[in-house]
Order: C-alpha cells, then structure tokens, then sequence
C-alpha cells in the first residue's frame, strides 16, 4: 500500500504523505549521521556518476574523500510523496552546493537531471526541485535535490512561462519577443528587464511574488526539460553558479560572530551602515544562511525559477493567494546585470544588501 495519497480539493491537490513526519529532519534537531557521505553509503541507489566519467571535464574538481568513487548519485527517497521519488546527491562535500561547487561539477548535476528527466518523462510529470537552508524546507544539510514523477491526471498550480511574458509585455508597453536575442538586439529601445547569455535568457519578472526572484529561461523556446543540449547546460551551470553567488552575497554577511545580547544593538548600526543583516537561530552567521528554493518547470517551455526564502508568508498572503513583493524586480535584474561579469562581494554587501524586511 502506498505511503501517500493525492486528493481533490477544489481546484487544487493535496498530498497526504503521513509517513514523512518520521523523516530526519535538521530543522527540528533530529539530524542523524549524515546518509549521504560517502562513509555512510548504505542506500541503493538507481544511478550513479563516476570520477571516471568526469573526468573528461577539465573544470572538474571532485572533493577529496579517501573514500569516495562517485560524482553525483541517486537514491530512491525512503520517504516519498509521489510514485516515483529520487534523491539527486549533488556530490560527496558535505557542505559545498551550488555557488560553492565547480562549474564543471554543476554541469554533471545538471546532466544527472536531464538523464533522469528522460528516464521517467513517459511515466507522469517530472518535477525536479531543489531546497536549501531551513527557510527553503531543507531537511537534511547534505545538498541534495529532489526528483517526483507527478500523475498526468494531476494539474500543477505552476505559472507558464509564456503568461508571464505575455502580462510583463502588457505593463511595459512592449511587443514581439520578451526572450528573442535578435529582437532584443534590433530594439532601438534598452531592455532593462532581461539579460541574456549565449542561450539563456535571465529575468525577473513584474509578476515577481517573491524578493530576488530570478527565472532562467532558454532561448530555444517550447521544450521540455529532457531536451537541452549539452552546451545549453554548461551555460546553464554557469548561470546558476553565478546568480546564486550574486545573492548569497546580497543576502548574508559571511562568517559574523553575533553574541546572543548584542544582536540589537548591532542591527541597528550595520543598518546605519546601510546594510542588513538577517539574524540566524545560531549565534553564527554564515554563507549558507541563505536559503533558497528552484524548481525547472516539468512541462513544455520550461524554464528554472529560483526563489530567495527571504521572508515569511502572512495571513493576507496565505489566505488570498496574493503575493506582497517589497522588492521592484528592475533593481534585482539590474544588480545581476552589474555584477554578473565582475562579481565584488564588498560592493555587494556595501551598496546592494537587500533592504527589504523578512516579513512583511
């Protein structure tokens, strides 16, 4: 018998998944020794990357572990909510996760996405999401992501991409094209609302429901997922990388020590400094105090959407559905497009600290 269950309830789903209550979770202080360091291994797992197969990646760099013989490795979830639900282990560090790890090392997590995209894509939905830090809903600190096949039968409550295109060329007066490279080149106007790589096309839409909400977006348009190539994905590895560098850095102060009793007297000078400091459970503040959510959309024109757990939802928000953003997505675009060549985490911190308050 299943440990789950999806129910009707409206226009909505629900998943009943009761077993999950009995998972690890570092959140509630439950966390045990760590299953997925390699010294640990005991899980079966459906799919494996090795060194070896890496090693034709010259902007690899494997983390030392006397005992580790893999890149990237799948589990079946011990806990699942759906059919079928795996767990992407992005690689044996402990600790490094996207930002922190090598370009290269990205894209095998990437190409792990993509093989088990297409390894289920005939049997349900594939969504592939990632959590991090307590905020994002991470359970486990080992950085992981998450793979659930969703039955057809079920409509996800995800926006599609060509909506919100669509509404942003509505409230900016433009026309054709939001995400076409040439159209984009050939507009006498400047476009401060997109900024484009070799492939992709990065934006912060006016629908924005979250602070720093940042999409990725592939130029090739009307995909899925399980179709890009694997030069979009070296591009694609590169722009998660740096954007999440971007808001780490915007997002937290690295390494501060805060005693318990000065707390508020601090805050009040480093925001004198104009700066703010999100003050953490622990007395430690530390670049993985950011917490972060993304999800890659499972169905035709996908598109990565990355978003900042930088407050916490209130009554108006949960009851109405409707979102209150007290950060304007231009500012966020155009910070990405000073820094996103030349990242300076001083001048980040100095001048671009998000200013907005956690809640609202």
């Amino acid at each position: 018998m299943a440990d789950f269950r999806f129910l009707k309830a409206g226009e909505k789903w629900v998943i009943l998944a009761s077993r999950r209550a009995k998972r690890p979770d570092v959140a509630r202080g439950s966390e045990p020794v760590c299953p997925f360091c390699p010294e640990t291994e005991g899980e079966e797992e459906v799919y494996r990357v090795s060194e070896i197969a890496s090693s034709g990646l010259t902007s690899l760099t494997i983390p030392s572990n006397d005992n580790s013989d893999w890149a990237v490795r799948v589990l079946n979830n011990k806990f699942p909510f759906a059919p079928i639900h795996e767990v992407i282990i992005h690689s044996p560090d402990h600790h490094k996760n996207f930002g922190e790890l090598p370009v290269g090392h990205v894209e095998l997590i990437l190409q792990t996405y993509r093989q088990r995209y297409q390894t289920h894509q005939l049997q349900g939905q594939v969504y592939i999401f990632h959590n991090r830090g307590k905020e994002g809903g991470e359970s486990l600190p080992h950085p992981h992501s998450q793979l659930a096949v969703i039955p057809f039968e079920v409509e996800i409550d995800a926006p599609r991409l060509d909506s919100v295109i669509a509404s942003d060329q509505v409230r900016l007066g433009q026309r054709g094209n939001l995400l076409n490279p040439q159209e984009i080149a050939s507009s006498q106007a400047p476009r401060n609302d997109v900024f484009l790589t070799t492939h992709f096309s990065i934006l912060c839409p006016q629908s924005s429901q979250w602070p720093d909400e940042v999409w990725i977006a592939p130029q090739s348009r009307g995909k899925e997922f399980g179709e890009i190539t694997d030069e979009e994905i070296a591009d694609l590895a590169y722009s998660i990388n740096r954007i999440i560098q971007l808001l780490s850095a915007r997002h937290t102060i690295s390494h501060r020590e805060v005693a318990s009793g000065d707390r508020g007297d601090l805050v009040r000078l480093l925001r004198l400094l104009r700066l703010t400091l999100r003050i953490p459970r622990n007395d430690i503040e530390t670049s993985e105090s950011f917490a972060f959510n993304f999800y890659i959309y499972p169905g035709k024109d996908w598109y990565l959407r990355l978003i900042p757990r930088a407050k916490i939802l209130g009554g108006f928000e949960l009851g109405t559905g409707i979102y209150v953003n007290t950060q304007d997505p231009t500012e966020t675009i155009n910070f990405i497009r000073e820094h996103f060549e030349n990242p300076d985490r001083e001048k980040i911190q100095a001048e671009h600290t998000a200013e907005y308050e956690r809640r609202v």
